[in-house]
């Protein structure tokens, strides 16, 4: 991707969508009532990761020598998306916890819910490095 597709507008600009996304389906209660919307939400997600870690490796070079080394860049990328999507999920459980009496739904619907969600994570993330490697 050429640095002027690819800059922090771009991060900014979808991190924007997905907050929009989030608030929407939160609000008209998508995640819980439109058939595979959580799982598009987290296929964004890991994809916004992906973007970020790698707009970071690009702009500080020398720190990270990893641009060129396309399996390397793909490892350390997933595991960047895979820290953020258990973040998330540990974020969701603490919600449920401490506020389960204030939340009329609850956002941890199991350990499949779970699984599910931080596999479309890494598909995102995954995504986002052939998508880069292809532009």
């Amino acid at each position: 991707m050429s640095t002027k597709k690819y800059s922090y507008r771009f991060i900014l600009g979808f991190l924007l969508v997905i907050f929009v996304l989030h608030l929407l389906g939160m609000r008209y209660g998508w995640y819980w009532h439109v058939w595979g919307y959580d799982k598009f939400v987290h296929l964004l997600g890991g994809f916004w990761i992906a973007s970020l870690a790698i707009w970071f490796f690009r702009r500080f070079p020398q720190f990270f020598a990893i641009e060129r080394h396309f399996a390397f860049r793909f490892l350390v990328v997933l595991g960047a998306v895979a820290l953020a999507g258990v973040a998330w999920e540990f974020f969701e459980f603490s919600l449920d916890q401490f506020f389960a009496a204030a939340l009329t739904l609850k956002n941890q619907l199991g350990l499949v819910d779970t699984m599910s969600d931080l596999a479309f994570d890494l598909a995102g993330g995954a995504l986002f490095n052939f998508v880069y490697l292809l532009v």
